[in-house]
């Protein structure tokens, strides 16, 4: 077991990467906010009324409207704050006063800065998502073939379709949604090269190191698309290559996520404690309360663990009749292939793994019912790793040679 085997390398190697993000995020995000406003000014104010046209004719599409339509996904309101916090309200603020500030919203590291206030400079909105849209869908091919060539075509239909159910236009046209998917078709890229070879050990620092990009980005979107995506190719890896071992494919399905939640928390932590010492004032008590209020709930909504994944539910599934029935089809299609055509149950049962990160999500909803439920039209996409990992177990599961046409003496699938 990779885990076990080389612990020392592994913690030695995943501190490394800890302090060296941390210096380095801290130092990018001050110089980011270092640019003068006035160099931003004009093209920051352009941007928030080209993001507004946006949505001039749709009001749904509005922050304080989009809850009344949950189809729609692309949620420009979120943009528009991204451009809005470049622009320093506070002037007597220094750059890096300002990067922990982000215009009194502390908590998060808005490591998204680094990218937006830069091409202020030199562009606008439009030209932000131009560049987002285009390595988005570069990242996306290039993962489909490398999927392609490592686990098979099947594998790789599998990824497109999951981006296609969370609306893979929407989400690559939105810099608040796209993040996520960003840092994991990067880790995917990763573990397609790592996996079950002598350089498999680099995985957990890669974990750690993608759920503190994720932190850096993010703001509470959907980070558990960047853990869950690559771990469902990591265990399809192991599966299909014949490293069938159960107790060894689950240490990984726990040892990762715990690398990659410390990265994410810890990485979180650090931003609320020296945010503090920068600011001169205690991020800590905030943060901690505005989780509680995540969890538990708080008055002015009322939410619940049910509610939440109702909430997710329904965003992900249009109001379309035709498409509600057509998803229907596809699922009872896929359970009855598996029912008629698995692998011994013996073989079966090795996929385990996957089937717990297909769950995961729903524990996610559950534990942060409140912040799933009231951000559901982008929290939804955490169902894209139920998607995914319920499609590769059923692909594990098939055998290729009870399947029609199937020749005896192949490799299943």
């Amino acid at each position: 077991m990779t885990l076990f085997t080389e612990r020392n390398w592994i913690l030695k190697r995943s501190a490394q990467c800890f302090f060296i993000f941390l210096v380095a995020g801290f130092v990018l995000l001050t110089l980011a906010y270092a640019v003068p406003n006035d160099w931003i000014l004009e093209n920051g104010e352009t941007s928030i009324a080209m993001v507004k046209e946006e949505y001039r004719n749709d009001p749904a599409r509005e922050w304080s409207g989009m809850f009344n339509n949950p189809a729609n996904t692309i949620n420009y309101g979120c943009d528009r704050k991204f451009i809005q916090r470049a622009l320093i309200e506070d002037s007597s603020l220094n750059a890096m006063e300002a990067a922990m500030s982000v215009n009194n919203y502390a908590r998060y590291w808005h490591g998204y800065q680094v990218f937006v206030r830069p091409m202020l400079a030199v562009g606008t909105y439009e030209n932000m998502v131009y560049v987002s849209v285009l390595v988005f869908f570069l990242l996306m091919i290039y993962c489909f073939i490398k999927l392609r060539e490592r686990l098979g075509t099947a594998f790789a239909l599998a990824f497109f379709f999951t981006l296609y159910a969370v609306r893979i236009m929407a989400t690559s046209l939105c810099l608040n949604n796209s993040g996520c998917f960003l840092v994991a078709m990067a880790l995917m890229l990763a573990v397609l090269k790592l996996s079950n070879t002598p350089n498999e050990k680099w995985l957990y620092p890669l974990f750690l190191l993608a759920g503190m990009v994720v932190n850096y980005i993010d703001v509470l979107t959907a980070p558990m698309v960047s853990l869950c995506l690559p771990l469902a190719v990591h265990l399809s890896i192991l599966l299909s290559e014949g490293r069938e071992d159960l107790t060894e494919n689950l240490t990984d399905t726990v040892g990762l996520p715990v690398f990659w939640a410390v990265g994410w928390g810890l990485f979180w932590a650090c931003k609320w404690l020296i945010g503090s010492l920068v600011l001169g004032r205690n991020l800590i008590t905030d943060a901690v309360e505005q989780a509680g209020i995540r969890i538990a709930g708080e008055a002015a909504y009322d939410t619940s663990p049910l509610g939440a994944i109702t909430a997710n539910l329904a965003v992900i599934f249009p109001d379309d009749r035709l498409t509600q029935v057509l998803v229907l089809v596809i699922v009872l299609a896929l359970a009855v292939l598996l029912l008629l055509y698995h692998k011994n149950w013996k073989t079966l049962w090795r996929g385990l793994p996957l089937f717990i990160v297909a769950l995961s999500p729903f524990l996610w909803m559950a534990i942060l019912s409140n912040h799933s439920q009231i951000h559901a039209p982008f929290v939804f996409r955490i169902l894209s790793v139920s998607i995914f990992a319920s499609l590769c177990f059923v692909i594990h599961g098939v055998d290729k040679t009870k399947l029609p046409g199937g020749k005896r003496g192949k490799k299943a699938l």
